[in-house]
């Protein structure tokens, strides 16, 4: 073998990384062996052909491990492990209240799923409707996306299947960038409720949410890491530093009811305070011109507004981007469009 399949930390030799989700708490130890039995395949096949880190639960956090972790912190490594990967592979050979966490967590951070079981198993409508879910090119159906095996023996038609699934995923996206950017979402919600004077559980009361969901918008790497340290786990595979943004993911909805009790705007909660500072000056030479607000976002809104806010962003270009704003709007004015 050219890779070693054992748990351990070398994924800088690898291009990808995945998260293999399946049924791991079961009463019945046949069953729970030959679904690890195929996992271990599952790994094995993909870590060969697809240059891609498998991280296997059962490998780390296995219910039967000595190490007893709390229900608290599992649910904090598996959402993490989760949101550290490019991609997601389902074994949804036996039905699990964990895999089907796993899936709602990967759809709502964007994380392609690629899934399969066997065909002479039902699988959950909800499951097979998961929009997640990787299909072929041409169709968005998800449930065209799962592959079905009848091979029980060798596998051979899974095999095959899967490496050629995950090799089109791959194709089609891009790996994860490691490391955080910038201010965390944490940071920005803990400076937000300190500026406000409330206290946390006020807050979480306020804004309808129960204080353990608030704090664990409040989580960052350093502290989740922290809780593991004790375990081993991260002797065996750290945590990836990504993007806090990916997994603590709050959604829009979050996002209203947290700046409509910290009396905030949403945009400020996201860290677009760079936005306002770049376009600050150009903003003051064209209100010195009599060009209003309201002009100056319709304008803005209709032409390449990515485009002008990287020129306002540049320390030298304020001038030029006000002279050009503004000729969009004397433009407007007279009946014209930005883009005449």
């Amino acid at each position: 073998m050219s890779r070693k399949l054992f748990p351990q930390d070398d994924r800088d030799s690898f291009d990808w990384q995945a998260y293999l989700s399946s049924a791991l708490t079961l009463p019945d130890a046949k069953t729970r062996d030959g679904i690890k039995a195929l996992n271990l395949r599952v790994k094995e096949w993909l870590t060969e052909a697809c240059d891609t880190f498998i991280y296997l639960p059962q490998e780390y956090s296995d219910p039967s491990r000595g190490d007893k972790m709390k229900p608290e912190e599992i649910y904090i490594l598996d959402r993490w492990r989760v949101a550290e990967s490019d991609f997601v592979v389902m074994n949804l050979d036996t039905p699990s209240f964990g895999v089907g966490q796993e899936a709602e967590i990967a759809c709502s951070m964007g994380i392609p799923i690629i899934a399969f079981h066997y065909d002479g198993n039902q699988v959950s409508r909800i499951i097979k409707g998961i929009p997640a879910l990787f299909t072929s090119e041409g169709t968005s159906k998800p449930s065209d996306g799962i592959i079905a095996y009848k091979d029980l023996q060798n596998y051979e038609d899974l095999k095959g299947e899967l490496i050629a699934a995950v090799t089109r995923l791959q194709k089609s996206i891009k790996p994860l960038t490691v490391g955080s950017i910038g201010t965390s979402f944490s940071s920005r919600l803990t400076r937000a409720i300190a500026k406000s004077g409330k206290s946390k559980p006020t807050v979480a009361k306020e804004a309808g949410f129960t204080e353990a969901f608030l704090n664990s918008l409040l989580h960052e790497y350093k502290f989740i890491e922290s809780i593991f340290e004790p375990y081993g786990l991260l002797k065996l595979c750290s945590l990836r530093n990504i993007p806090e943004e990916r997994y603590l993911n709050p959604g829009l909805w979050v996002l209203k009811r947290l700046a409509s009790t910290l009396n905030m705007r949403v945009s400020a909660l996201l860290g677009d305070e760079e936005i306002g500072r770049a376009w600050h000056e150009p903003l003051v030479l064209l209100g010195r011109k009599g060009v209003t607000l309201e002009e100056f976002v319709e304008v803005a809104n209709e032409a390449d507004y990515l485009l002008l806010h990287q020129k306002a962003a540049r320390n030298s270009a304020p001038q030029d981007v006000a002279d050009g704003i503004f000729a969009l709007v004397e433009n407007k004015r007279n009946g014209g469009t930005p883009r005449d």
